[in-house]
């Protein structure tokens, strides 16, 4: 992944080893310029409306790397819950003129969610047959996956299962929302409702995860998401 800038008659171009990164994950990154200056490399949250904008805070600081030369080395670890790419924002690399931040250049990065996330989506989309329409970063700093029920009839009314998942130390954070459309017991008239209905659960990832590869472990989690699929079913928290 390559960017090139000129500021203030000066040149810099940047190359990050790679094209997309995942969370957790670590960017090896070269600034050069055909100049001997102050050289900067910024890791930032970009919002995307507020760029569009050109708006002052447009670009939230998570690391920055400075150096003197024509040359500058240095690899950025992601956070493991850092922010993915999608239609809100994304992470940006801001470099250049470290005398002049104002006129720093930016370079997009492309950030997918963890690749445990994915797995344990697969659990979902393999297992139950649900069809993953989108993922995005949640408000509460986790990755939010949008998932379409199949056509079975234990899913019937079911609209949309929402899994949010966030690394913690020792576990997974998972929350799965369920959103239903039913018939109002309570009407008279033919009515419909709309009912969300959350389920979390903290699972060890000794557990999640097998041992010798790190992998994750999907006869346990299948388990685990059958305990959730049947506290959904009961019909009690739906006349609630």
């Amino acid at each position: 992944m390559k960017g090139f800038s000129a500021q203030s008659g000066k040149e810099y171009r940047v190359t990050i080893v790679g094209e997309q990164f995942s969370q957790g994950s670590t960017l090896s990154v070269q600034l050069d310029s055909n100049h001997d200056g102050a050289l900067s490399l910024i890791l930032c949250e970009g919002n995307e409306r507020k760029i569009k904008n050109k708006s002052k805070d447009a670009f939230k600081k998570i690391s920055e790397q400075t150096a003197s030369g024509t040359k500058l080395q240095h690899s950025f670890s992601l956070d493991l819950n850092s922010r993915i790419t999608d239609k809100s924002g994304s992470l940006y690399l801001l470099y250049g003129n470290a005398d002049h931040p104002e006129s720093l250049a930016n370079l997009k990065l492309t950030i997918t969610p963890h690749p445990i996330y994915s797995e344990l989506i697969e659990v979902f989309t393999h297992e139950y047959r649900f069809a993953l329409k989108n993922s995005s970063m949640g408000k509460k700093g986790d990755v939010e996956f949008k998932l379409e029920p199949s056509g079975a009839k234990e899913w019937a009314s079911l609209d949309q299962l929402t899994v949010c998942l966030k690394q913690a130390p020792s576990t997974i954070e998972a929350l799965l929302v369920f959103d239903r459309t039913q018939i109002n017991p309570n009407q008279t008239k033919l009515a419909t409702q709309s009912l969300t209905q959350e389920f979390q659960r903290s699972i060890p990832t000794a557990d999640c995860l097998h041992a010798f590869n790190g992998r994750v472990n999907k006869d346990y989690m299948v388990s685990v998401f059958d305990q959730v699929f049947l506290q959904y079913r009961d019909q009690n928290w739906l006349l609630s």
